[in-house]
């Protein structure tokens, strides 16, 4: 009895060391495991970090390069004519850039090119629209013809703006 007691004790060790073992290897793989997922981790976050660092890069960019562009086809403008740019075409210059399209018209090439060639044509037609609707610009009516002038709310109508608003 006494050395199935010894056996025992002997088995019941070495399954004490064994299991140590396994737990200690396990505790070593689980380490790896979270030390790749940290790394994948922070790089995901570096991919994150270096695209939106790129995405307001190129805002800033563009925002920038046609800030540019305007001033060169304003003085290119003032240059050639020697005279202040006209306000209508200063309201479709100022329609593209608030729109983002560009200044220059380029050659189109591609069916990709002429749709945002149709693009900025649209954001101009807008612009007309608006400047038709408010009567400012070219659609300003003249003072001569007097048929017209009664038709028009006058300016400083407030309520009779508002109902016209609602409608």
């Amino acid at each position: 009895e006494q050395q199935y007691m010894q056996r025992w004790r002997k088995d019941y060790d070495e399954a004490l060391i064994l299991e140590a073992e396994v737990a200690r290897l396990t505790k070593l793989e689980y380490e790896e495991q979270c030390q790749k997922e940290l790394a994948r981790h922070e790089a995901i976050a570096a991919e994150n970090k270096h695209a939106k660092y790129m995405k307001h890069f190129n805002m800033c960019k563009d925002t920038l390069m046609q800030i540019v562009d305007f001033s060169c086809i304003a003085g290119h403008y003032r240059h050639l004519s020697e005279q202040p740019i006209p306000v209508q075409m200063w309201r479709q210059w100022k329609a593209l850039f608030v729109a983002g399209k560009p200044f220059y018209e380029d050659k189109a090439e591609t069916p990709a090119e002429i749709e945002e060639d149709s693009e900025a044509v649209a954001v101009l037609n807008e612009c007309d629209m608006d400047q038709y609707k408010s009567l400012v610009g070219e659609w300003v009516p003249p003072d001569e013809h007097p048929e017209i002038t009664p038709h028009m709310p006058s300016q400083n109508n407030y309520i009779l703006g508002r109902i016209l608003k609602r409608l």
